[in-house]
């Protein structure tokens, strides 16, 4: 066989197979048995089994100082659409049963590199670890993983992970210039809509409003530009402040003074009451003849306000 085919035949068992099928283990069809990195490259998973000192200042994860990997897990394949046994193994006996000689025992020590591993694709050992651990169900990152099974670690993309947190600090700076352009007047029924007090003084109540935004950004900017956001913000406050109330024996909404209707409720939850009187006051004119009524109620109340 001339040398330049040798070569290429090399290449492509490099290429497709580092784990080996034996016996009924690593039946894998091709088609899901994971494909090698290109040489060189390094491979990285976080441990996620740790514990925390709890009597201590230091609140980094404590990780083990050794660890074994399990030798054996299973992978659903779905072109065979049944759990496929796999394992590190060199051989079986004449029964099929793993010979304990051939099992591979791979140590960890997650507590020595900071509760990480790194793999280099080329190296022997390492590209038959690394595919196991992709089909290995104690790998959190295996999308056809048994899921009653207890996860050990997941697979790290840094990139993917720096893109998700930049996206994350882009959304709460988002959040947070928003709710910092929040006109003073309007700031008590923001507060409301969120649940905060707004009788508090306006450097507090902007504190918790920034606080949300930071905190939940994703909400936050949903509720800030909602379509009904002025109809929802309004009705917040008008309740806080007494002008309306929840009449939970007749289940409807009421105006405090008169005692009148304003509209039957399904359900009594405070959110539930917003979402239903802004779909009512948004679409039909006998709600958006009440809500003009209740903002020109508002326009007149006045809130007490700390200064």
């Amino acid at each position: 066989m001339p040398p330049i085919y040798l070569k290429i035949l090399h290449k492509q068992n490099y290429t497709n197979m580092a784990l080996k099928k034996i016996g009924i283990y690593n039946n894998i069809s091709p088609e899901y048995m994971p494909k090698l990195p290109k040489r060189g490259t390094i491979v990285t998973y976080r441990f996620l089994t740790y514990s925390y000192d709890p009597f201590g200042e230091d609140i980094s994860p404590i990780f083990q100082a050794k660890l074994m990997l399990p030798c054996f897990s299973r992978f659903f394949d779905e072109t065979q659409r049944e759990w496929i046994e796999v394992g590190l193994i060199g051989g079986v006996d004449s029964y099929g049963n793993p010979l304990p000689e051939k099992i591979r025992r791979v140590w960890t020590e997650p507590g020595a590199n900071g509760g990480y591993m790194n793999l280099t694709i080329g190296n022997s050992q390492d590209d038959e670890l690394f595919q196991y651990l992709e089909l290995a169900s104690f790998n959190k990152s295996n999308k056809f993983r048994d899921e009653s099974v207890g996860v050990i670690l997941e697979r790290v993309d840094f990139e993917a992970e720096a893109k998700e947190a930049r996206n994350e600090l882009k959304s709460k700076m988002e959040a947070i210039k928003k709710a910092a352009l929040i006109n003073k007047d309007d700031l008590p029924r923001v507060a409301s809509l969120l649940g905060y007090d707004y009788e508090l003084g306006e450097e507090q109540v902007r504190f918790e409003i920034e606080s949300f935004a930071h905190e939940y950004p994703e909400d936050f900017m949903e509720r800030m530009e909602d379509k009904h956001f002025d109809i929802k913000s309004n009705l917040s406050l008008a309740i806080d402040e007494d002008l309306v109330y929840i009449d939970i024996e007749e289940r409807k909404l009421k105006w405090s003074d008169s005692k009148g209707d304003i509209m039957r409720l399904t359900d009594l939850e405070i959110d539930e009451v917003i979402e239903a009187y802004a779909a009512w006051a948004s679409k039909e004119k006998s709600g958006k003849d009440v809500h003009t009524e209740l903002l020109s109620m508002l326009s007149k109340h006045k809130l007490k306000l700390k200064k």
